[in-house]
């Protein structure tokens, strides 16, 4: 990739208007011929065009409506990116209401002898379904796909919701040649605009002339239009530790303020806090489902039976709703079905789970609320509204302060260990007596992760050894839900033994991976026999062996979005090597202390040399779960000089 082309071509170049026909089905033996992207010869697609129409209809007996029509041209340059030949839409329903996509059109463009043959996609590739008790989602997958491909699809949405323009995103995984919006609404309805990512938008807004019938009689009535044309948009880079990326790309958001028909009264839809609060709480959904409590009374009193402390009553509770109640795979604000029903058939939605969950905590006279979550499937709200929320969790807060936050929808967390979706989402505190607060998931306390090498090394260079291998909170959520309790895939190791190369690895053992909330500890027995380099009478090696890491993850000289760790964390090494005989160091890397400013980190290296023994302990630490875009290059220098440090080697000579 060339060195400057984010920095050049993540631009939006806007032009006044279409210099060229991307009419359906104008496919072209050029577009075709196209070997790779002009820009850049690593990219695998690019969107040739993209547009987006939304406008509104109106029919007597249905009143208005909401149409977006979408049109988009992919080239695919390499197998690597016959991905963009699948498209999910997900459609919004609410009660009785929903939206509906029609008009699909998608053809496949191959160019054969010469000629272009074209291949029209038929209903089997076409697939809906129930994403959530909100929406419901199709997909479809483009045919006879082959390098050097084009493909094309156009749709449109028909909607009765409104206010539900939403986020029109901007920018995509892969570059887009040339990209259209047009939204046109009725002066009736008044919109709020907000801007999300570091692309500049530059908005076209215009009046036009325009009239609707309404019951046999004709009004003359504005039109405003919200134009962008962009062209050359550079696609969304996915760097390490990117978080939830949809709060980055490129996107403008349309909110609905208010509604005022001719001769009507103004229908405000602008919310505040308190109002979508009560919203909750009002709702036979939630707030009513929160407070039944009778359907559980009983196996809650035997469960506590003689248990005081408010911490183990949490817990005791927290453990009983993850094994009652299995998951059903929807996220959920709003319990549909209801608790009680849940609670009988043992599986619910994220929402039944935890409104049983904070009922049974508020029952046991523990200090509970709720907490909207917006997941990582989707951009976080810009403004007051429940449609930035897609899941709801629990929090308590003990009598010391200290509060602890609770999803038993996953199977796998333990409390303030919270899935990946609630981790890299947003949430919202929200008390029925319309207290409401932000809610930070990223937390400073630190997941530990910790090696004890123990091992001897002969004159060839040879490494045998055992190690131990302990982790904690997070990193130990992370392996159980990789792993499950399935001990099979651990018993040999070989997931170690892939992950640092080694050349065996035997007696395999690991223990608390079936108990929530306890250490995991491995232990192993290894050799290995690509450590260490034997040249003449000398031996070079790093005393940190296979636990250095050979490059920096962190290669862009710029960013433009934070790095976002989810959670601190602490990797602590010690490891200890046994010199062969008739071998003295004869020089060996310096300890010392690096350090991130303002305390967001460090890395401690200290090596001590004891006779025939080297004693080594590494301690690396990140106080700052989400580090801000001005302190990137200070983070990628800080991973420079680590990596530099663990990849030093000691010497050693032949007496």
């Amino acid at each position: 990739m060339k060195k400057n082309y984010f920095l050049i071509v993540l631009s939006l170049i806007f032009i006044s208007g279409r210099a060229q026909d991307f009419n359906f089905g104008n496919v072209s033996i050029k577009e075709l011929q196209e070997q790779s992207y002009v820009k850049d010869t690593t990219i695998t697609a690019a969107v040739l065009y993209a547009k987006t129409k939304v406008y509104y209809t109106y029919s007597q007996g249905v009143g208005f409506e909401l149409i977006k029509e979408v049109c988009k041209r992919i080239k695919l340059y390499s197998k690597e990116g016959f991905d963009h030949a699948n498209h999910v839409e997900n459609l919004y329903k609410n009660g009785y209401e929903e939206e509906r996509l029609s008009s699909l059109k998608a053809v496949t463009y191959n160019l054969i002898d010469g000629r272009i043959e074209k291949t029209k996609m038929g209903k089997e590739s076409i697939f809906k379904s129930e994403y959530s008790e909100n929406y419901d989602q199709v997909k479809f997958t483009l045919p006879k796909l082959r390098e050097g491909a084009v493909i094309e699809y156009k749709y449109k949405i028909r909607s009765p919701f409104l206010f539900n323009i939403g986020r029109v995103v901007l920018q995509d995984y892969i570059p887009i040649v040339k990209m259209e919006v047009d939204i046109t609404a009725p002066e009736y309805f008044n919109f709020r605009k907000f801007t999300s990512g570091y692309l500049p938008i530059n908005l076209k807004e215009s009046v036009a002339n325009g009239s609707v019938i309404i019951n046999g009689n004709q009004y003359d009535n504005k039109l405003n239009k919200y134009k962008i044309y962009a062209s050359s948009v550079a696609p969304f880079k996915r760097e390490p530790y990117c978080g939830n990326t949809k709060n980055y790309i490129s996107a403008i958001t349309f909110e609905l303020s208010y509604i005022k028909y001719p001769n009507g009264v103004t229908k405000n839809y602008a919310s505040s806090w308190k109002d979508v609060i009560k919203r909750v709480f009002d709702s036979d959904s939630f707030g009513e489902e929160l407070a039944k409590n009778n359907y559980f009374k009983e196996e809650v009193d035997q469960l506590l039976i003689g248990v005081t402390d408010p911490k183990e009553r949490v817990t005791k509770i927290f453990d009983f709703v993850k094994q009652k109640i299995k998951w059903n795979e929807q996220l959920s604000m709003w319990s549909y079905k209801g608790v009680k029903k849940a609670y009988k058939e043992g599986v619910g939605n994220t929402a039944d789970i935890n409104l049983i969950l904070a009922a049974m905590l508020k029952y046991a006279k523990l200090d509970t609320d709720m907490v909207l979550v917006g997941t990582t499937r989707q951009a976080v709200s810009l403004f007051p509204t429940l449609d930035g929320f897609d899941d709801v969790i629990c929090r308590v807060r003990f009598d010391d302060n200290s509060t602890v936050y609770l999803d038993a929808s996953d199977i796998w967390s333990t409390p303030n260990v919270l899935p990946d979706r609630v981790l890299y989402g947003n949430g919202r505190l929200v008390a029925a007596s319309g207290v409401e607060q932000i809610v930070n998931f990223r937390t400073n306390n630190a997941s530990k992760l910790q090696y004890i090498v123990q091992c001897d090394m002969d004159i060839n260079g040879g490494i045998k050894g055992k190690a131990k291998c302990q982790q904690k909170e997070y990193l130990a959520y992370n392996f159980r839900k990789k792993y499950g309790f399935d001990s099979a895939t651990r018993s040999l190791g070989s997931h170690i033994q892939k992950k640092f190369d080694l050349t065996s690895v035997e007696h395999y053992q690991c223990n608390g991976h079936q108990e929530f909330g306890e250490v995991i500890t491995e232990k192993f027995s290894f050799e290995a026999q690509n450590q260490v380099e034997v040249i003449g009478d000398e031996i070079f090696f790093s005393p940190m062996l296979f636990l250095k890491n050979a490059e920096n993850i962190f290669k862009s000289d710029e960013r433009k979005y934070p790095v976002d760790f989810g959670y601190g964390y602490t990797h602590d090494y010690m490891v200890t090597i046994a010199i062969p005989e008739g071998y003295k160091v004869t020089e060996a890397p310096q300890s010392g202390i690096l350090k991130l400013p303002d305390s967001m980190g460090q890395f401690i290296y200290q090596l001590s040399i004891k006779s025939s023994m080297l004693q080594l302990h590494v301690t690396e630490k990140i106080s700052s779960p989400l580090i801000l875009t001005e302190y990137y290059p200070a983070l990628k220098e800080f991973y420079n000089k680590v990596i530099a440090k663990e990849n030093e080697q000691v010497v050693l000579k032949k007496v």
